[in-house]
């Protein structure tokens, strides 16, 4: 005997949210483990071992290798962020006194002198006028001109 299809009912949505694309709430991750999610986990297990065949010296050390390959991924992570922000302030700094094409938000390009910069975060931001723009929004970079006479 067979059930039509068009007979069974959803149960509390969930084909619902399948057959629109959605994946179901149970699948979906609630966090990423962090470094000290996997410490709990690790002293969890090792707590919870069967004392009679305990955990090969292999698996631990594959374990502890994993550890550190997580915290050095992290450290690696930072080092990155934290010199991306260097490179981006030296870059403003280069276009201090310079005279730059930059496009507004609504993409009207906008022509000024790089009067400063203002770090917002971890990202600075080009003053020209009044306003302060993103490095990503440089067009074009132009050296003004400075005549400077000299009395001998």
């Amino acid at each position: 005997m067979s059930i039509p299809i068009a007979s069974i009912a959803p149960v509390n949505g969930a084909n619902d949210r399948i057959i629109a694309g959605e994946a179901p709430a149970s699948r979906i991750p609630a966090k990423i483990l962090k470094q000290e999610d996997f410490l709990k986990l690790l002293v969890a297990q090792l707590q919870n071992q069967d004392p009679m065949a305990p955990q090969s010296d292999t698996e631990f050390i594959g374990m502890m290798t994993q550890f550190t390959s997580l915290e050095q991924t992290q450290n690696m992570q930072s080092d990155i962020a934290q010199m991306r922000s260097q490179q981006e302030m030296l870059q403003a700094m280069s276009m201090l006194d310079r005279e730059v094409m930059v496009l507004t938000d609504g993409g009207t390009p906008i022509t000024g002198v790089v009067k400063g910069f203002d770090m917002e975060g971890h990202t600075p931001k080009l003053l020209i006028g009044d306003k302060r723009y993103d490095l990503s929004k440089i067009q074009s970079i132009r050296m003004v001109n400075q005549n400077v006479t000299q009395n001998n």
